[in-house]
């Protein structure tokens, strides 16, 4: 039996002691039994998977969360994160891009790739999404 991974590994400029209490707060619910309206809003799925998708870790001192998945990564839950994040005035951030890698256990066809996500702000501050998944580009590119 195979097994199927989604990795990925970034960090995120954190500008202010503000933003870092609302990403710990925020991310923390996920270890308790109540969590707030804008935790279900930005991770609806939680209540049936119980995970958020992703591991992060915002030491101290830091300036800067690490967002990370050692095995099977959730790359939607990781975007809505990030757009709540970049639209916080105090996130101080425009765009916010990472890549992630697809691999298998076993030598099997289709079953490597990756992508990379970049989530950024429109001129109207809401939070927009652009990706390019390998797969895909490789069945709808022309040379």
């Amino acid at each position: 039996m195979a097994n199927n991974y989604l990795q990925f590994s970034f960090a995120v400029p954190v500008s202010s002691d503000e933003c870092r209490k609302w990403i710990i707060d925020l991310l923390s619910q996920a270890e308790q039994d109540e969590r707030t309206a804008e935790f279900e809003t930005i991770f609806p799925e939680f209540g049936d998977t119980e995970e958020l998708g992703f591991s992060w870790d915002l030491g101290e001192p830091s300036d800067a969360i690490w967002i990370y998945a050692e095995e099977s990564g959730d790359t939607e839950s990781v975007v809505r994160f990030l757009a709540a994040l970049i639209e916080r005035p105090d996130a101080g951030l425009d765009q916010v891009g990472f890549g992630y890698g697809c691999w298998c256990s076993s030598m099997r066809p289709g079953e490597f790739g990756g992508g990379a996500i970049i989530v950024y702000l429109d001129d109207s501050g809401g939070a927009q999404v652009k990706y390019v998944d390998t797969f895909e580009w490789l069945t709808t590119e022309q040379v």
